[in-house]
C-alpha cells in the first residue's frame, strides 16, 4: 500500500515537472532571465541570480516554466500542501567545492522520500525518486564527505532572497549572525528604528511633527540604552554592519526592523524565524494599514485575530497576530 501511495505521489509531481518543458532560470517582474552557455560561463545571468533574484511564487513557476532548484522545491511543496503530504526543503551545501543545491523530501506510510525535479538536472538520479526508511536515512545519505545537510523549509519565503544561500556564499556580508545586542549597538539601533519608521508610517500617521520632531537618534538611543530595554533586542550583523533588529518580550514580537538598504535580502525572514524557534514567540502588533508588514508576518505563519486596538496617541488601529 504504502509503494502504492509513493508511486502516486511521485506521478503527480513528476506530470507537473518531468519533461514539461520547465528550463532553468528565473522570471522577475514579468520577465524572464535564462543562462546563455553557448560562449560558456553566463556572469551576467549569473551576477542577476545572486543580487536580484528572489524566490518565485509557485503560480509564476508553473506560467513562465522557469525556476531554480528553490523554485522547483516551493512548487513541489505547493502541490503536496493541496495533497496534504508532509514535506521539507532541505539545504545540501558542499562546503568544499563551494556548491549549493535546495531539494525536497516528503513522507509518506513513514517513508521518507526524495525526488529531484529541478529542470536540466544532471544528477542521474533526476526524475526517480529514492526512498529512506526514515527521515536521518536522508540525511545520512545526502551528509557524507563533509556535506551540511540543513532543514531550511521555514526560511524559503516567496518574494525574498534566498539568504539561506546566499549568508554562506558571503553574498550577505560573509559571517552573518543573529546576537544580543549590545551598547555599541544602541547607536545603530537608533539609526535604523528613526529612518524605516520614517519611511514606513510617515505615509499612514501623517504627522510630520512626530516624525521629525520627536522620532530623533539621540532620544531614541537613550532610550535604548536603558538595560531593561537592552536586554530584550537582538540584532543582526555581517560584515561587523548591524543591519537590523527584532525586539522580543517573553512571547511578544515588540519591533522588527531592517536598515532600508539592506531590505530584500531575507533579514527579515531569518529575524522572525529565529525570534519563533529560540524565543517561541506567539504573538505581535501590527498597523492594519501596514499592508506589507501583515504580508510578511502571514508569509511566516501568523494569522490575523478580531483583537483591534487604537495605537496609543493616533487615531490609526493596530491588530493582534499570532500563530
Amino acid at each position: 500500500m504504502g509503494n502504492i501511495m509513493i508511486q502516486r505521489i511521485c506521478k503527480l509531481l513528476k506530470d507537473e515537472l518531468l519533461d514539461n518543458g520547465y528550463e532553468y532560470g528565473f522570471y522577475l517582474n514579468g520577465k524572464t532571465y535564462k543562462p546563455d552557455t553557448s560562449n560558456g560561463f553566463d556572469e551576467e545571468f549569473f551576477g542577476r541570480l545572486l543580487s536580484e533574484y528572489r524566490i518565485q511564487d509557485p503560480n509564476d513557476t508553473k506560467r513562465a516554466k522557469v525556476g531554480t532548484c528553490n523554485d522547483v522545491v516551493v512548487l513541489m511543496k505547493s502541490i503536496l500542501d493541496e495533497q496534504d503530504v508532509p514535506s521539507k526543503i532541505w539545504l545540501l551545501h558542499d562546503g568544499q567545492h563551494g556548491k549549493f543545491h535546495t531539494v525536497l523530501t516528503f513522507c509518506v506510510e513513514d517513508k521518507t522520500v526524495y525526488l529531484e525535479l529541478t529542470p536540466q538536472s544532471a544528477k542521474p538520479w533526476y526524475g526517480k525518486e529514492k526512498v529512506f526508511d526514515d527521515e536521518q536515512g536522508f540525511i545520512s545519505e545526502y551528509g557524507k564527505d563533509g556535506c551540511e545537510v540543513i532543514e531550511i523549509t521555514d526560511s524559503v519565503v516567496i518574494g525574498e532572497a534566498p539568504e539561506f544561500i546566499l549568508s554562506r556564499m558571503g553574498q550577505t556580508g560573509g559571517r552573518c549572525q543573529i546576537r544580543k545586542a549590545t551598547i555599541e549597538d544602541v547607536s545603530r539601533i537608533a539609526e535604523i528604528l528613526v529612518f524605516v519608521k520614517r519611511m514606513n508610517y510617515r505615509a499612514i500617521f501623517r504627522n510630520d511633527a512626530v516624525s521629525f520632531g520627536e522620532i530623533q537618534v539621540i532620544p531614541v538611543a537613550e532610550q535604548y540604552s536603558k538595560p531593561e530595554i537592552l536586554e530584550s533586542i537582538w540584532v543582526y550583523e555581517s560584515e561587523g554592519i548591524v543591519k537590523g533588529l527584532i525586539h522580543i518580550v517573553g512571547k511578544e514580537v515588540v519591533e522588527l526592523y531592517v536598515d532600508h538598504f539592506f531590505q530584500g535580502q531575507g533579514i527579515g525572514a531569518e529575524l522572525i524565524e529565529f525570534a519563533k524557534k529560540e524565543r517561541d514567540v506567539k504573538i505581535l502588533w501590527v498597523l492594519e494599514k501596514n499592508a506589507d508588514a501583515i504580508r510578511f508576518y502571514e508569509k511566516h505563519g501568523f494569522h490575523h485575530t478580531e483583537n483591534r486596538q487604537l495605537e496609543e496617541g493616533t487615531p490609526e488601529y493596530k491588530v493582534l497576530m499570532e500563530r
